[in-house]
């Protein structure tokens, strides 16, 4: 068995992501405030040491490239973020934090998918394949933390 998260199932691996990601935030001091419900896409609220401003956040936890969340459970703002928690098949848990307002200009690495005339839910997407890989790296935890901290 060893270290690993392919036995966890999708319900374990979200709540994974999220305990990542509250303790990430947690130790670079921001408080944490977790909603009763979780029906309009935030999974917790961070406010940021001083109080000087705080966070609706989305975790989003993954074994595989894609993941999206649709357009009307995320607002694109400067208050709004999400955490993207890649779980590798071995090893520490990735975490890369996207502010929403990052969609407005979709690339390889943040997609916008309107489905019109279909089925399908409008969304936004997280392609993290091989070729948007070098995209994702800008959006690392550490470089989130370090321009709060100017």
């Amino acid at each position: 068995m060893g270290d690993t998260w392919e036995n966890l199932s999708r319900v374990q691996l979200g709540l994974a992501g999220e305990y990542y990601a509250r303790m990430l935030f947690q130790r670079h001091k921001f408080q944490i405030y977790i909603p009763c419900t979780d029906d309009h896409g935030v999974d917790f609220i961070a406010i940021a040491p001083e109080a000087k401003s705080f966070y609706a956040v989305q975790v989003k936890s993954v074994r595989d490239s894609y993941t999206f969340i649709a357009k009307d459970k995320l607002t694109l703002d400067d208050n709004h973020l999400v955490c993207y928690v890649r779980f590798p098949s071995s090893g520490e848990p990735e975490l890369f934090i996207i502010p929403t307002k990052e969609w407005e200009s979709p690339n390889a690495l943040l997609t916008s998918r309107s489905y019109e005339s279909k089925k399908s839910t409008p969304e936004y997407g997280i392609n993290s394949s091989q070729k948007a890989r070098a995209l994702l790296e800008g959006y690392a935890s550490e470089r989130f933390f370090d321009a709060l901290n100017g």
